[in-house]
């Protein structure tokens, strides 16, 4: 295991989405298949596979699938103690 980040796959289904959520680390996040909005506190942004997104620590942020018909998939690197919050 390492000592300081997580990396987390996730695949979100067309028309699926996280929901709107902020917490006190920060993250990356890398677009490894698709298209996503990204909500980063005032407006959605689009982004595409290869992309990646920085969140800064307390902001409020959600993903969506933008496609109809594709999966999404990205992968969130975050401290190992985030699940301490």
């Amino acid at each position: 295991k390492a000592p300081n980040f997580v990396m987390r796959l996730f695949t979100v289904k067309p028309g699926g989405y996280s929901p709107k959520h902020e917490h006190f680390w920060e993250h990356e996040i890398f677009i490894v298949k698709g298209n996503a909005d990204v909500f980063d506190g005032e407006k959605y942004v689009r982004v595409s596979e290869g992309d990646y997104v920085f969140v800064p620590p307390n902001a409020l942020h959600q993903l969506k699938n933008a496609s109809e018909n594709e999966d999404l998939q990205f992968i969130c690197v975050i401290p190992t103690n985030a699940d301490e919050e």
